[in-house]
Parts: structure tokens; sequence; C-alpha cells
């Protein structure tokens, strides 16, 4: 029978970083990941660490936490991660947002964000693919980018070098309890007796919890990217609009699908064009409607 001091169900950026700070306190860890490492949400999200975007208090702390994670981390895990501190923009494309906006700048900087609001000019002199008719804009020069595929791998590769098994396409079927505690982790292929089972399975966790007899109330929330050919670089940093920041923080006024602008360039120069805010269950219906984000052969964003 196989032993382990922990057993983590889930090979996500979550996961993996997990194993590997576990692995730091001389824990024999076992990862199990019923497909390959970063697969599932970790491999479909964008690159954007938008602090700015966070909602003031618990969420705010734990982003800035976050964020200061990052400043080294490359170094630690001895991997490119493709980090970049690059800021961050939250567009205003209508008056109607502008009170609003004012508003959240203000809060954010009472939560100790660095950020301030620019007006038409400041933000298109910002940056320059920006359309002539927006309000203005945010920024902040805390946000950054990194590339989430490769941020799995850069945990998984260093979990291993400090001893955790790490093992694909085994996927967790039960979980063990005697006397309200956990004992092991059963999966397709072997029994792993643990005492201690993180469930880092992100959409797919509260499945995990229901094996433990754990109510995990979690709702998966779709959001829908489009990936574009490699392009001569554009985009300076991370983009919102503000009716995207609306649909995260004004449930009341929220638009259909929480549809919303936000754009990126990878390194290798695909624009990601987003996004959607939707909560939906596992089995995700396909969107049918979506916005023009470019006009003509010259690129500007049409807000």
């Amino acid at each position: 029978m196989t032993t382990a001091d922990a057993v983590v169900i889930g090979g996500g950026v979550i996961g993996t970083s997990i194993a590997y700070r576990l692995a730091e306190e001389n824990r024999k860890v076992i990862l199990i990941e019923k497909e390959e490492i970063g697969s599932k949400t970790s491999g479909s999200c964008d690159k954007a660490i938008f602090l700015q975007s966070k909602k003031p208090g618990f969420p705010s702390e734990l982003a800035k936490a976050s964020r200061a994670v990052y400043e080294n981390l490359e170094d630690e895990l001895d991997f490119s991660f493709e980090f970049k501190r690059g800021g961050g923009m939250i567009v205003v494309q209508s008056e109607k947002y502008l009170p609003f906006m004012e508003d959240f700048v203000e809060k954010q900087k009472q939560a100790g964000i660095d950020i301030q609001l620019l007006d038409k000019k400041e933000a298109i002199d910002q940056q320059p693919i920006l359309s002539k008719n927006i309000v203005g804009s945010t920024y902040s020069n805390e946000d950054a980018e990194v590339n989430p595929l490769l941020l799995s791998q850069a945990f998984a590769d260093a979990s291993r070098r400090k001893g955790v098994e790490i093992r694909t396409h085994t996927e967790a079927v039960d979980v063990s309890i005697e006397n309200g505690k956990v004992v092991g982790v059963k999966t397709a292929k072997e029994y792993i007796s643990t005492e201690i089972v993180v469930n880092a399975a992100g959409p797919f966790a509260p499945q995990i919890g229901d094996m433990a007899d754990v109510n995990t109330p979690i709702q998966p929330r779709r959001g829908v990217i489009l990936i574009s050919e490699k392009v001569t670089p554009v985009v300076k940093g991370n983009i919102l609009c503000s009716q995207y920041l609306a649909a995260k923080h004004l449930t009341e006024e929220a638009p259909a699908f929480g549809i919303g602008l936000s754009l990126g360039q990878t390194d290798d120069g695909n624009l990601l064009i987003g996004a959607s805010r939707e909560f939906k269950s596992l089995v995700l219906s396909q969107i049918t409607g979506w916005m023009t984000i470019f006009d003509n052969e010259v690129p500007h964003l049409a807000l």
C-alpha cells in the first residue's frame, strides 16, 4: 500500500503550488491529476495579474499578497514563465460608467492600490491603440502578466525536484473516512494511505468534496476568450473596460453573459480577446453572440 503525508488532488496552478510548499516542509507529497498538468482551468485563462480589479477588503488583500509572491518566483522556481510588470488599464468607454469608475478608483486607493484615473489624452498616450471615442482610463503599475501554462509547469518541475510524486492521468475515485477523519484516497489504479487530502480540483472541487461528505459550494464561472493569430505587438500590459468591471461589481447592472472587453497579448504575439463572466454548470453551452473589437486593418479598440 502506498503512503503519503499529503495527497493533493488537482494539477493546476493551485494544486502544484500547494504541493511545492508542502514539500518545502519535508512532507512526502503525492499529487494526482486526472489529465495533464495545467490542462483544465489553469490552461484556459488569460495572462493577467490584475490587482486593481479586485474588490476592496479580503479579495484585495489576498490579491496583494499573491502579487508579491511573483516578484522573485522565477528565480525561486528556476523557471521562466514570462512574468512581466506591464501595468494595467480599465478603459472608461462611456460617460455612463464615469461616476462608478471615479468612486471605484477612490476606494481602491483607500485599499492601498497604486491606481490613477487618466483622461482621454493620457489614456491614449499610454495605450495608442485605444479609440478616440473613449472617456478615459485607470492605470496601475502594480498589474502584471504571466503565462499560466508555464506557471503550472514551473511549480510542477520545482515540486518534483523537492520529491513530490506527480501522477498524471490518475483520477481520484473516492476519499476514505474513518471516525470522521481522512485516512486515504482511492484512485483508479491504487489506494494511497494519508491523513491529509488537499482538494485543488477547481470547478470539480464539489465532486471531490462529495467523496468525503463535505459540501463544497463552488459554482463554475465560464469566461470566453478569443485567440488571434500572431501579430506585431500592439498591446501594452493588460486592458479591461468599465463594463467588464461593472459586470463584476454591479450585479444589478450586469450585461447579458457578463460581457465586457478584456485584452492582452502573449509574448508570441497572440491577442487574447475576451471576456464573459457567466455562471454555468460544468456542461458548458456555447455562447451565441459576441462583439466587434477591431475595425478595418489598423487595430483600434472599438469601445
